[in-house]
């Protein structure tokens, strides 16, 4: 009835470059990252079939592709002998039903309205709601799920339990053959965990329907299932008979754990009981408890370093100090503008520098600026400037130059001003000032070795940070 063959999928963008629903010729070509790898399987008609296995192992996403919410990346899913990508979803959604994992609807929405819901498929734009036959199999899904007197009632009065029938009342008043469930007892107590499962046997039994489910409890998949798959790392485990394939070998192999099987007056048992350690140690409570208290202790010992040793706060004498120091460099920048002996864009970034180290705050954050760290970052570590720095204070300086000269000297051919053509020979002279100080007197290194001090100068910090923190260990 339903089979898949040679399925492949995995959520993220592969390595190969192809996108999530492309056809790939080659499946093993993007290593580990596919959830379902290579599963073949075929689920009986008129049988509960339930997917069991571990947080993880696929078993919702398998099921999300039988019902077309995903599409596989590789191999194709048939039913009733057609590629279920080939038929329509409204067509699809006449001959399969789903309850998902989590439902929500508008708590003032009623139980009729709800189930009435599952007639879309039957519905089209002159023909909307359902009509004398829809309301037949609303009648009847109601009924089913013992529904019918609570039909007028909102969804937001209902208990867990009810809520769950409504949703599976929905899907009944689709009249499909084929009815898919994702962990249907989710979040209900035993007895509604016991009214749903009864309600699953029964619409199975009487009304032959075929049902495959997603279950956690492996007792309740052996007391209302024909049939069982096991999964494992997005692969079929094992497949059959829920008293045949239910041994402590298959358990072990899909949930890497031992549990006791226990079989008594033709009846098997599992309890929840384990009786040795997971075959992967890694994943054991005892060493993530283990890792977490080490990780919890590491950081008390850093909030305690840190209490210990306060940051010392710059002094007022040395705040004036840099507040001078920047005042002065402003003025030998202005200067520098008349006197061509002293070069003005060096002199403004110092006395930018100078001003930001007056205050902690405006220091730290003057080195998370972009101008810092691309211009005088290796420049304060006497380190010298890349030639991409270089370049661009000179960009710089010539931009604002430029236009000063041309316009002296238009006023001095003009008007013949002698001091116009003293100032742009002025101007002309400190550009060519910066010049030589940027490729004589500045020493020049590559981006590679700007980035190699950068990273040294990170890990020397993170190495003094950790001999902070092993001295108070």
């Amino acid at each position: 009835m339903l089979h898949a063959e040679d399925l492949f999928f995995s959520y993220s963008v592969h390595c190969c470059g192809h996108q999530q629903g492309c056809v790939m010729d080659s499946p093993d070509c993007c290593g580990e990252d596919y959830i379902i790898r290579n599963l073949s399987v075929r689920i009986k008609k008129g049988a509960v079939t339930t997917l069991l296995g571990a947080n993880g192992c696929g078993k919702s996403t398998l099921l999300k592709l039988f019902t077309k919410n995903l599409k596989p990346q590789s191999g194709k899913i048939c039913l009733m002998g057609e590629d279920i990508q080939n038929i329509s979803i409204k067509d699809f959604a006449k001959q399969v039903a789903v309850v998902s994992q989590k439902n929500s609807v508008p708590d003032d929405l009623t139980v009729e309205r709800l189930v009435m819901y599952g007639r879309l498929p039957y519905s089209s734009f002159f023909r909307l709601g359902a009509d004398k036959e829809g309301k037949k199999y609303v009648d009847r899904a109601l009924e089913l799920t013992d529904l019918t007197e609570l039909r007028e009632r909102p969804m937001g009065t209902l208990s867990g339990g009810q809520k769950q029938r409504a949703f599976i009342a929905m899907a009944l008043a689709q009249n499909t053959e084929v009815l898919f469930l994702d962990e249907p007892t989710t979040f209900l107590d035993v007895r509604y965990q016991v009214e749903i499962l009864q309600l699953i046997r029964c619409l199975n039994r009487e009304q032959g329907m075929t049902i495959i489910m997603v279950l956690h409890d492996i007792n309740q998949a052996l007391s209302y299932s024909d049939e069982v798959i096991g999964m494992c790392g997005g692969k079929v485990a094992f497949q059959g008979n829920p008293e045949d394939v239910i041994t402590r070998e298959n358990i072990r192999e899909i949930y890497g754990v031992e549990l006791p099987v226990i079989r008594n007056e033709g009846r098997v048992f599992v309890p929840a009981v384990g009786d040795s350690k997971p075959k992967d140690a890694k994943n054991s409570v005892m060493e993530r408890a283990s890792v977490y208290t080490h990780r919890e202790e590491k950081k008390e010992n850093k909030e305690m370093f840190e209490k210990k040793t306060p940051k010392k706060a710059r002094s007022k004498f040395m705040q004036g100090i840099f507040v001078i120091l920047g005042i002065v460099c402003v003025v030998l920048a202005t200067i520098g503008v008349v006197l061509p002996v002293l070069p003005t864009t060096p002199f403004l970034l110092l006395a930018a520098l100078c001003f930001a180290r007056s205050s902690e705050r405006l220091e730290h954050w003057f080195k998370g600026t972009k101008l810092y760290k691309s211009h005088l970052e290796t420049f304060a570590r006497n380190e010298g400037m890349t030639w991409d720095a270089k370049l661009r204070i000179l960009g710089t300086v010539t931009v604002i130059i430029a236009p000063a000269i041309f316009f002296m000297q238009r006023s001095y051919l003009v008007k013949g001003s002698k001091g116009a053509l003293f100032g742009a020979i002025t101007m002309g002279v400190v550009w060519v000032v910066h010049v030589i100080a940027f490729l004589f007197f500045i020493k020049t290194c590559s981006k590679e070795r700007a980035a190699e001090i950068a990273a040294l100068h990170e890990a020397k910090e993170h190495m003094g940070k950790e001999g902070d923190m092993h001295d108070v260990q």
